[in-house]
């Protein structure tokens, strides 16, 4: 689904977007028809423009209650933050209440973008479909002093707690 979509907003003129999905049991077990997934590029390209857009389950239901049965959530980042393509989506499951699955996170992106000489003048924006609560950014934020951590800046943000900086840019 992901290279279709790529290969459907190139079509569209679109050559640099990271979206993110939340799909439903019935997707992630058996896919989404050829229609469905033109269909949900045609929403995702309406909306991608200056700014992030998050569209829950009753946004994209008054578009399409039949693509809201099929995709749950869809956050659109605004042009510029990303080069190239990038489709995600994220399984779900149960995560430790510790704050361990954000460093997990933070390191799996210290790893993909080159360690932490290629990292150090970069912001990190953590974007999460609801896994993470407060208790787990208190205890993250207990564990882990500014200094401990990779890039300049890391921010999490989630639907339910909004933004919330986890590490500013110094002086």
């Amino acid at each position: 689904m992901q290279q279709r979509l790529i290969q459907l907003f190139r079509e569209r003129g679109i050559n640099e977007i990271y979206v993110e999905l939340s799909l439903s049991g019935e997707v992630e077990t058996h896919g989404m028809t050829r229609p469905q997934v033109e269909q949900l590029a045609d929403v995702i390209v309406q909306k991608w423009g200056e700014r992030d857009v998050t569209l829950r389950y009753d946004d994209i239901y008054e578009q399409s209650p039949e693509l809201a049965d099929l995709v749950h959530t869809i956050v659109i980042a605004r042009p510029g933050l990303f080069c190239g393509m990038q489709i995600d989506i994220p399984a779900g499951g149960a995560i430790p209440p510790d704050g361990r699955w954000i460093e997990e996170g933070i390191r799996h992106k210290l790893a993909r973008y080159g360690g932490e000489e290629a990292v150090r003048d970069l912001t990190l924006i953590i974007r999460v479909a609801g896994f993470v609560d407060d208790d787990q950014v208190a205890a993250f934020q207990r564990a882990f002093c500014d200094a401990n951590l990779p890039f300049a800046e890391i921010y999490i943000n989630t639907p339910f707690h909004g933004t919330i900086c986890l590490k500013a840019a110094q002086g």
